[in-house]
């Protein structure tokens, strides 16, 4: 496990946000999400400590928030493709981390070929 994973997962996430074509692997999604979740917390974090001084700050986790809803609904989107399932499914409450953990299917299936791993 090394952290240039983790950045270039996001950073993937980040740079295809309009891409709903593909599959991408489970663990590029895992680490992609777990940066998204840390710079969230340090987002809010920081807004905490700065809405003190100016109110403005409290938004800035929302605002990231917002910012990352496509690049994120694009990957998801991508994930559920690669167990070969239709990438609407990752708007499912629930059902949709159950399809998270799944393991991708082996070579090629309806949504193109297996995904490089990290």
């Amino acid at each position: 496990m090394n952290i240039s994973q983790f950045i270039g997962a996001y950073k993937d996430m980040l740079t295809n946000y309009f891409n709903f074509q593909g599959r991408v692997s489970r663990k590029s999604f895992w680490y992609a999400t777990a940066v998204n979740i840390a710079v969230s917390i340090v987002l809010s974090i920081i807004s905490g400590i700065l809405s003190s001084i100016l109110f403005v700050f409290a938004y800035i986790p929302s605002l990231y928030s917002l910012a990352v809803l496509l690049p994120s609904l694009g990957y998801s989107y991508r994930r559920v493709q690669d167990i070969d399932k239709n990438g609407i499914w990752c708007l499912v409450p629930l059902y949709n981390i159950y399809l998270f953990i799944q393991p991708g299917t082996d070579g090629t299936n309806q949504f193109g070929d297996k995904p490089a791993e990290i």
